[in-house]
């Protein structure tokens, strides 16, 4: 009888160990960072992201996702504005993440450049974040 107690015990620690380890990987992302214009980026474990636009000076949030896959991380910007010359409009951005083996470097790929956004932020299809 102890023993199927102890099988039982076994996979329960088991099955937790996987559930927090794979949780604990999307929130690598949690946190303060800056890109390539010194511009801050906050991810908030919420699913926020606060974007310092100008700094000190604008401020923007968004909503965020990130996807842990087999093969690749993604990382969506729900709703990021644009303008196209007589129309402004919003579309979620997806970009490829890829970590630094450190974890301080973050480079998002292909992604769209959209109208209206110039460098780097949420508009712009390439970013590479430094965490803070």
């Amino acid at each position: 009888m102890e023993g199927i107690y102890i099988k039982k015990l076994i996979v329960f620690v088991g099955m937790a160990t996987l559930l927090l380890g794979s949780c604990s990987k999307g929130h690598r992302i949690v946190g303060s960072w800056t890109d390539i214009e010194d511009i801050k980026w906050v991810f908030s474990a919420d699913g926020k992201l606060e974007y310092e636009n100008s700094p000190g000076n604008d401020s923007r949030e968004y909503r965020y996702s990130v996807f842990e896959g087999e093969r690749r991380t993604e990382l969506t910007i729900f709703e990021v504005d644009y303008d196209m010359y007589i129309m402004i409009g919003f579309t979620d951005q997806v970009y490829n993440a890829e970590y630094s083996k450190d974890g301080k470097t973050l480079r998002l790929t292909g992604a769209d450049d959209l109208r209206g956004w110039r460098v780097a932020g949420p508009g712009w299809g390439t970013n590479q974040l430094t965490k803070k």
